[in-house]
């Protein structure tokens, strides 16, 4: 008990002043519709650990070293069994936090690739 109850003295600092960055990851459509949620989309953001998108495709990335809206975070790596990033290029590049705008992530089947 006495172990947990150090371990969330911790930590609890660390949740509390990290920015929360929502996202959601889906399949490409086409001109007449977005497409499908995707679950079980596997996230990381440079410098923490890797989320899981929901049922709904929807993920969250707890910032720590974001401040403000407008602060830059960059995503490393979007992985999904038989799926893949349609725009590689958002790998590794700088995203800009914001409370308000959820991050979109469109992957492709492989077998369409």
């Amino acid at each position: 008990m006495k172990q947990l109850l150090a371990l969330l003295l911790i930590f609890t600092p660390y949740v509390l002043c990290a920015q929360i960055q929502r996202g959601y990851v889906r399949t490409a459509g086409n001109e007449n519709e977005k497409g499908q949620v995707l679950e079980g989309v596997l996230i990381r953001a440079e410098g923490l650990s890797t989320v899981v998108s929901d049922k709904n495709g929807i993920f969250t990335l707890a910032l720590p070293n974001i401040e403000t809206d407008g602060d830059a975070f960059r995503i490393i790596s979007v992985r999904k069994s038989n799926f893949e990033l349609l725009n590689k290029d958002a790998l590794n590049a700088q995203f800009t936090y914001s409370a308000s705008v959820p991050i979109e992530i469109v992957m492709i089947s492989s077998e369409l690739l």
